[in-house]
């Protein structure tokens, strides 16, 4: 049960990096004038 606990969490911590990262290229790209990543 740990384990697995520990699997997942590390899972969504990775989720929330990814779209952290994709926030600022989206904002980056706003800055920039060009279109948003989807």
């Amino acid at each position: 049960m740990i384990n697995l606990f520990k699997k997942n969490a590390g899972g969504e911590a990775r989720k929330d990096k990814k779209k952290e990262k994709q926030e600022e290229r989206r904002q980056k790209a706003q800055a920039r004038g060009q279109k948003p990543i989807r």
